[in-house]
């Protein structure tokens, strides 16, 4: 059962098919798929009383990962999708996956217990929806497991990529203007799990006992270095990037149009780094065998993180428009 942002069952349909078919998944069977159209941000998903009781009686598990993700919108409009849209899952009285997000730990201070919502909502909207809602699932009573992704990477199956996340929008700057902010070591790997990894994962976790709180942030493999994608968009352009200062690249983006320009602050802690996680307080589910990396020596792995860059690339400039 699938609840879908849509005027009826028809168009439900239709908005799932498009979806799979953008990620390279058009193949994929639908017949056991029950569409319920409805909306995140209204009390009972904007259904009446009875309607709602009869979803209620259609699921076992709900597994809850809609959300409104942006990094500059305030509190106040994230609310709604991600506030409200976990009151009524919680309301549908059932074990609940609630799949949250380790931006909760924003300049906290301390990336072990995650702050309030109020000193969260102070720099991002989103993180601050995302912890309330955490706090709402684990007030709740309910059987639950909270998972906290943290980027997510390409799929090893295709690359696809989100086209709306912040390393694939500075992916897709670089490849379009081939201006790049300077590091000290390009080394540094940018923590990503790779989206169909993550996906299986999550399915997992829900046999684990509740409650349950997990983080999924990075794994070997998966986590491309700096430098290795800058190597890759610069075979992709045939032609080097320059590396700039910080100050060169808060001009460069103040002159841009595109979307990277409003995601400045970002760029304050960059790369971003994996959470310090306490393993005595939050659990931790090992990747299956056969997602594990199986490099030797790290020319193998680097070489292993080069391919999924160049097709997350490829991903990149087929699905994602141009920036100006």
């Amino acid at each position: 059962v699938c609840l879908v942002r849509a005027a009826d069952e028809d168009e439900a349909m239709d908005r799932i098919s498009r979806a799979l078919a953008s990620h390279g998944l058009g193949s994929t069977p639908l017949d056991r798929v029950v569409t319920i159209c409805g909306h995140l941000d209204r009390p009972l998903f904007g259904m009446s009383h009875s309607a709602f009781e009869r979803l209620r009686t259609m699921v076992g598990w709900v597994l809850h990962c809609g959300a409104r993700v942006n990094g500059v919108l305030p509190y106040d409009v994230m609310r709604g999708p991600n506030v409200v849209g976990t009151l009524n899952c919680i309301a549908l009285a059932h074990p609940i996956a609630h799949i949250s997000t380790v931006s909760v730990f924003s300049h906290s201070g301390s990336e072990v217990t995650p702050p309030s919502v109020r000193h969260v909502a102070l720099q991002s909207g989103y993180a601050a929806s995302k912890l309330q809602a955490e706090q709402l699932v684990l007030q709740s009573g309910l059987a639950h497991v909270i998972i906290r992704p943290g980027t997510i990477g390409p799929s090893r199956g295709c690359g696809s990529v989100s086209c709306n996340d912040f390393v694939w929008h500075y992916a897709a700057h670089l490849l379009q203007h081939g201006t790049a902010l300077r590091l000290d070591d390009e080394r540094v790997p940018w923590p990503m799990y790779a989206v169909d990894i993550l996906a299986a994962q999550i399915m997992r976790a829900l046999l684990l006992p509740a409650p349950s709180i997990l983080h999924f942030v990075s794994n070997d493999l998966d986590s491309v270095p700096i430098g290795t994608l800058l190597d890759a968009v610069e075979e992709k352009r045939g032609k080097s990037v320059k590396r700039v200062s910080a100050d060169e690249w808060n001009a460069h983006l103040t002159d841009c149009s595109g979307p990277l320009r409003f995601l400045l602050p970002y760029f304050k802690h960059f790369p971003p780094s994996a959470p310090v996680t306490d393993l005595r307080t939050w659990q931790l589910l090992p990747l299956p065998e056969d997602c594990v990396s199986t490099a030797t020596n790290l020319d193998h792995l680097a070489e292993k993180r080069t391919r999924l860059a160049l097709q997350a690339l490829g991903w990149i400039q087929t699905h994602m428009p141009q920036q100006s």
